[in-house]
This record gives structure tokens, C-alpha cells and sequence, in this order.
């Protein structure tokens, strides 16, 4: 006899419900369906109905009662529920009510029961990435030792979180003790900065190396570990895993960037002053540096939820005042004259008086006047973060006297024009959530099923899964002898369909320059797999990812002076005329989320290769001698082996790096290759239908692990069709190892 215990809408008792005494429930078991390549399955009871008795017509609160004035029964809400057989429980998870029908006088509750593994799905359908909360990593880019004593950052114990994501991990914003006097955030590796190139190089004319220009939101994207997400999405859902895998190496190593729709600088609400400037020539001064004299303010925006007066600035001094903690921002464009017969540097600054830290003269950005310009036309940008009350203007300086603003007719206003104005930050957790917005948690969770070809399997208690790829979890079971249970005189024998082509694929950027010259050049999409059958029928099978594109790695430029590193860039923004018109700039596009794995420790460049911005202004512009890299392979091109790994399902054509070799330990070849062979062996692919007699416990302790003996023979299950009636033989999808 089974029993069916259900939990109530908004309680946390279970309550038995009333069955029709023997009649027989049929449960189907499966995690990896033969017949469908991908569908992970879960197990689920055929439909079966619940008489409404006053037990259960007081569970379903009379929901079949159409002349109730009103109901809170949700028929629309999970119930969690369980059956038992002889006091064995046989499927636990959750029940649908599917409808309510009459046969003569009695109404019926017609429900269906689904396993652990189909409630994991169903509890976090539809859910917003950014309904996980990522506040416990908020941290700054860069951050220095607070000291207590006075209340402020120690400039120089700065902590460059982009470095140290690649080396021990960033700095939280939470503070703990390191030594009497000071504190610090505690480390995580659950956020990492990995270098993004556009193979635009910034080359100054008259300077003699060409130089790598550096900007934090597009050039280091926050991206964040795999294995964080899969475990706040299993929170989330009230579940937990058992899973070597997940806490593998080939696992632990992945990252993925946040880059979607918005760039890095993400705020609640900012205000700018749009400007220009036509007097002209204007001598740049040296030492501290001094305002743009004739400024004219066209233009007063803003946006979000701050007011602020436009008349406060004036042309004459260009102070604001910050009214909350944020950052002071500018940006020109401007054409320059240098009298010199040697390169002048120009500084965009930020002069600060009155905030809790980055008082004085800031340095935001830097161009190289080349020896004897007349006109060289530059864009400046930059920024730097206050407290509430801080006063402050931007302010340019030269290295060197004789370099000037110049007129150029061709441009309009003539000489300089850009903007200024203030801007306040969102938390991390607002600027991924604004980032990663329209990303559905469950298509993630199906993304990493896919990718390692993971099976999942109700494991002892509630709510709880065992999570491997399939090869492993089939190499974890036992061998059991069911000759004896077997009627085989009622077994079917089928050909198991084999598909004409089989392709695998990550997620597709239509929009993504890199990608697209990959295709173009070699007839592929970046990191494909096509499988194909000598078959004269079946259909060809697209397995693709839905959230996470490929991590493409690519020579920067000159790769004797950066080498290979992940790409991202945007056909709108091209160079025309250059080589292959080359994105200048990773610009805003709604791209996908690039997967790649992170690489151990730092490399080390000449001073004057590389620079970039400091981001909070701690200190000054500087050139920035080490980086960190991640991409597409387990390790850098210049250490592949045999032993490298690629996140890709298939083998990458090499025809963009700066190597020769190729990575083949594949997602496919990895996850995939002994799995297809296996189902689809020209000599063995016959599935066989058996009735075996099962029972309650048989049910209980069976895995699909497990190998089944018939005779001689060695067996897989694909699927169970048990029935809880103890006169009916249970159905056994097998196929032949």
C-alpha cells in the first residue's frame, strides 16, 4: 500500500493524505536519457488522483469547490512531498496539483510527484542572476591599510586587488585586525581581474616602445569564480551537493566576466558639466598645474536622485563640491602644440582639497606631445574618488615648458571640449546585478550540465544531490546480478536512433569582432565540435550553451611584448584603415559572459611596455610592470602541454595565437567522446525493454551508477519504470557496455 505525505502551503508539517488504497502509482527513473542527448533527466510519478476526502479536501482547502467565494490554495506553488512503499520511500521532492476532475458524486485530485533533482530546476526557474547576493565579496579595486589612529588610508600600504586576485586573492571591504594601529579586509579568490586586450596598442609618436593603455572597466573586467555562483545558486534553492568534481581543480579554476550591457562604472546618479573652450594658443603650465582659462559650460546634466546647483562652478575656479562620497570625473578633447625637439608629457589631474583621502594633485591620465607638433589631437579621461564635502577641478600640466592648446579648424568647438562632473558608485553587488541582470540562474546551472556532461542523482537526505560528470559517476558503481529477477520471455529489442550530426557549441556573440574573424579565417565557430554518423537518417542535434560564450585567446599586437590574452571587441568600433579595422575599444555591447580559466602567478613586463590608471587615486598614474592572464586554456600559450585544458568543446584552430600547437584535451574529448561512442556503437546500439520484479527497497538502494548483470551480459540502465502495485513487474530501459 503507498502513502503519500505532503507539506502544506506555508507550513513545514507533512500531512498524509488519502490514497485510493493499492491502486498502482507509476514511477519513472532516469538522469541521462539515451534517446535525448543533453536532457538530463529526473524522476517523476505518472499523474494518479487523490480522492477528496475530508483529509484532503481540507489540504487542497476545498479547491474543488467551485462555490466557494474564495480559496488560498495556490495550485501554482511547489507542495514538498514523499511516497513510501512498505514504509520505504520510494521518490521524494515535490507534487503539482494538475486538475480536479468528477466521476459520478466523488471529486478527484489529479496530482504527479517529481524527485529531488526536477525541485532543484523548478525552484530556481526564472530567478535573476542578481538574486544571489554577491555583497559578501564587495570590495575596491584598489584599498589601502585603514588606519585607526587617524582615521584614514595609509597611501602607502596601498593593495592593488587587481593583482592580488591572481595571488592570494582581493582584499574585502570587511575589516579585520593585521597589526596595532591598522586593518584590512580578509582575502577571497572568488573575484578575479583578468586581462582583456583589444590589440590596440597606444604608440606615442617620438616615444620609442609602443605601450599597452590600460582601462580598468573594459581591459580588467570583474569576473568571478564558477564554483562561488553553482554554490549561492544551491543556497538559494535550500540544496547542497556531494560532489568530488565541483571540488576539483578542472573545476575550482574557472572564472567567468561580468561584462554584459553596461561598462565597468555603474552608479546610482551622477551630474556632468559639458564644456568648451576657444581660446587659444593656451600655455600648459608645469608643477601643479592649472584650470583650461575661457571655459564656457554648454550643457548641465543629470541623472539619478542628486541635486545639485549648476551655478556652483564657475569658469573661473571650476570647483564643485562633492555632496556624497563618489568620484570626481573629467574628460577633453584636445589638440596640442609642442615647440620642443623632444616629447613633452601633458597630465590630466584632479586637484582635491578637504576629502578624507586623495587631497592635492591626482594624476588621471597622461598624453606624449610628440617633438615639434603642430597639431596632435588626443582624447584625456579619467577619475578620482572622494569623501562627501570634497572640493575639487581638473587641472593639466606639462613635464616641460612649450606645449600648448592649439586651434584646429577642422574642429568644432576649435580647440578643447569634453565634460566634468561627479558620480556616485554603486555597491559590487548593484554593479554585477546591473551588469548580469537579464541572466537566469537555471540557464547557468543547464550551461555547467552541459560543459562537463554532468548527471545528477537524490542522494540520502532531503534536498540534497550527488553531482559528477558521467564517466565518473558511472566509474563509482557496483555490479548487480538481476538474471534471476528478469522475465525474459516480455523483452523488447529497439534500435537506439542515431543521429546524422551531432554540434557542439558554446554560446554565440554575433557581435563580437574576434569571433567572427576566427570564423571568417577558418570556416568555424570558435570552439565547435561536430560529430558525424554514417547514417542514411536522424537529425542533426545542436547542443549549445545558452549564457557562457568562449574565452578567445589572441596575440596582443606584438606578442613579444604582452603575448596571448583573452579578446573581447565590438564590430561597432572599429579603427578603419588599420589592419583588419581592429576595435579600438572594448566598448558597451550586449556580449555574453566569456568562461576561461585563471592562470597562477604574475608576469612581469619592461616598465615602459604597459600602464594603466590607478583607480581610486591612491597615488599617481604609473606604469604598471605585472599582470595577470586567463583565458580559453588551463595555463599560458607558452606553457601548453599535454597536459593543458580547453574550455572549448572542440580543438581551436591556433591561427590567432602566437603558437603552433594545439590544446586537445577538450571539453568533448574530456566529457564527451567514450559517452557518445558508448550510446551510439554502430554493432551495439539496441536498446532492451525488460519487465524485472523490483521492490520498494530494490528501489531505494538503486543507483544509476550501477552496472546490471543479466546472464553474461554487462548492462546500463536508462530508465526505470517501477510500479508501486507489487503485482506488476517494473519496466528497465537497458543498453549493452
Amino acid at each position: 500500500m503507498i502513502k503519500l505525505y505532503a507539506q502544506e502551503q506555508e507550513q513545514v508539517h507533512y500531512t498524509l493524505l488519502d490514497t485510493y488504497g493499492d491502486d498502482n502509482v507509476n514511477i519513472t527513473y532516469s538522469i541521462d536519457d539515451i534517446q535525448n542527448l543533453g536532457q538530463k533527466e529526473a524522476g517523476y510519478s505518472k499523474d494518479f488522483l487523490l480522492p477528496a476526502t475530508d483529509t484532503n479536501a481540507q489540504f487542497f482547502d476545498h479547491y474543488h469547490d467551485v462555490n466557494r467565494y474564495n480559496t488560498y490554495f495556490n495550485p501554482y506553488k511547489r507542495l514538498r512531498a514523499y511516497i513510501e512503499v512498505d514504509g520505504i520511500v520510494v521518490i521524494e521532492g515535490f507534487m503539482n496539483l494538475l486538475e480536479v476532475n468528477k466521476k459520478g458524486e466523488m471529486h478527484n485530485y489529479k496530482v504527479v510527484v517529481y524527485d529531488e533533482t526536477a525541485t532543484l530546476f523548478d525552484i530556481i526557474k526564472g530567478a535573476r542572476f542578481c538574486e544571489l547576493n554577491f555583497d559578501d565579496v564587495a570590495h575596491q579595486r584598489y584599498v589601502g591599510n585603514w588606519n585607526t589612529d587617524n582615521n584614514e588610508y595609509e597611501d602607502g600600504a596601498m593593495h592593488d586587488n587587481m593583482l592580488n586576485s591572481f595571488n592570494g586573492g582581493i582584499y574585502k571591504d570587511n575589516l579585520t585586525s593585521i597589526s596595532a594601529g591598522f586593518v584590512m579586509g580578509e582575502q577571497t579568490d572568488n573575484v578575479l581581474y583578468p586581462l582583456v586586450g583589444n590589440s590596440h596598442m597606444h604608440t606615442p609618436v617620438g616615444n620609442f616602445y609602443d605601450r599597452f593603455t590600460h582601462k580598468m572597466g573594459t581591459n580588467s573586467p570583474l569576473s568571478l569564480k564558477l564554483k562561488y555562483v553553482i554554490d549561492k545558486i544551491f543556497t538559494y534553492a535550500g540544496f547542497v551537493y556531494e560532489s568530488t568534481f565541483f571540488n576539483s581543480p578542472e573545476f575550482t579554476g574557472i572564472y567567468f566576466d561580468t561584462i554584459i550591457k553596461k561598462h565597468e562604472y555603474i552608479y546610482d546618479s551622477s551630474f556632468y558639466f559639458n564644456w568648451n573652450c576657444t581660446s587659444h594658443p593656451q600655455s600648459i603650465s608645469t608643477g601643479a598645474g592649472a584650470v583650461i582659462s575661457g571655459l564656457s559650460i554648454t550643457e548641465f546634466l543629470t541623472y539619478g536622485d542628486i541635486f545639485y546647483d549648476q551655478n556652483v562652478v564657475t569658469t573661473a575656479t571650476q570647483y564643485m563640491v562633492a555632496p556624497t562620497s563618489g568620484r570626481f570625473k573629467g574628460s577633453i578633447t584636445a589638440d596640442f602644440a609642442n615647440t620642443n625637439n623632444y616629447p613633452v608629457t601633458v597630465y590630466m589631474q584632479t586637484t582635491v582639497l578637504g576629502s578624507e583621502y586623495n587631497n592635492g594633485v591626482n594624476v588621471i591620465d597622461e598624453v606624449i606631445v610628440p617633438a615639434n607638433a603642430t597639431t596632435f589631437s588626443m582624447s584625456m579621461y579619467g577619475s578620482t574618488y572622494v569623501s562627501e564635502g570634497a572640493v575639487g577641478s581638473i587641472t593639466f600640466s606639462a613635464s616641460d615648458t612649450g606645449v600648448t592648446f592649439v586651434e584646429n579648424s577642422s574642429q568644432s568647438p576649435s580647440v578643447v571640449h569634453g565634460s566634468y562632473g561627479f558620480e556616485t558608485e554603486t555597491t559590487t553587488n548593484e554593479s554585477i546585478c546591473a551588469r548580469m541582470e537579464d541572466i537566469e540562474i537555471d540557464a547557468i546551472l543547464r550551461d555547467v550540465f552541459k560543459m562537463f556532461n554532468l548527471v545528477a542523482e537524490p542522494v540520502g537526505e532531503s534536498n540534497t544531490l550527488r553531482i559528477e560528470p558521467f564517466s565518473q559517476f558511472m566509474a563509482k558503481g557496483s555490479v548487480l546480478d538481476w538474471t534471476k529477477k528478469v522475465d525474459i520471455e516480455q523483452s523488447k529489442i529497439k534500435q537506439i536512433k542515431v543521429p546524422k550530426r551531432i554540434e557542439f557549441r558554446m554560446a554565440e556573440d554575433e557581435d563580437d569582432y574576434y569571433l567572427n574573424l576566427y570564423k571568417t579565417n577558418t570556416n568555424q565557430v570558435y570552439g565547435e565540435q561536430i560529430i558525424e554518423f554514417d547514417t542514411d537518417e536522424g537529425q542533426t542535434i545542436k547542443y549549445e550553451l545558452e549564457v557562457f560564450a568562449p574565452a578567445l585567446v589572441m596575440a596582443q599586437e606584438d606578442d613579444s611584448v604582452i603575448g596571448d590574452i583573452l579578446h573581447i571587441g565590438s564590430n561597432g568600433d572599429t579603427d578603419v584603415g588599420t589592419v583588419d579595422d581592429t576595435p579600438r575599444t572594448i566598448t558597451e555591447f550586449e556580449n555574453k559572459p566569456r568562461i576561461f580559466y585563471k592562470h597562477n602567478g604574475l608576469l612581469t613586463l619592461d616598465s615602459n611596455m604597459f600602464f594603466r590608471m590607478n583607480y581610486l587615486g591612491y597615488g599617481v598614474l604609473y606604469n604598471q610592470t605585472k599582470y595577470g592572464t586567463a583565458h580559453i586554456y588551463s595555463d599560458r600559450t607558452e606553457n601548453i602541454d599535454e597536459f593543458t585544458l580547453a574550455l572549448s568543446f572542440g580543438v581551436v584552430n591556433p591561427s590567432l595565437q602566437s603558437i603552433d600547437n594545439v590544446v586537445t584535451k577538450t571539453l568533448y574529448d574530456q566529457y564527451y567522446s567514450s559517452y557518445i561512442r558508448e550510446r551510439y556503437n554502430d554493432n551495439e546500439g539496441l536498446l532492451y525493454t525488460v519487465q524485472i520484479k523490483l521492490n520498494a527497497l530494490d528501489i531505494k538502494n538503486f543507483t544509476f551508477q550501477n552496472v546490471i548483470k543479466i546472464k553474461h551480459q554487462h548492462y546500463r540502465v536508462n530508465k526505470i519504470m517501477y510500479n508501486t502495485n507489487k503485482t506488476k513487474l517494473a519496466k528497465v530501459e537497458l543498453y549493452r557496455i
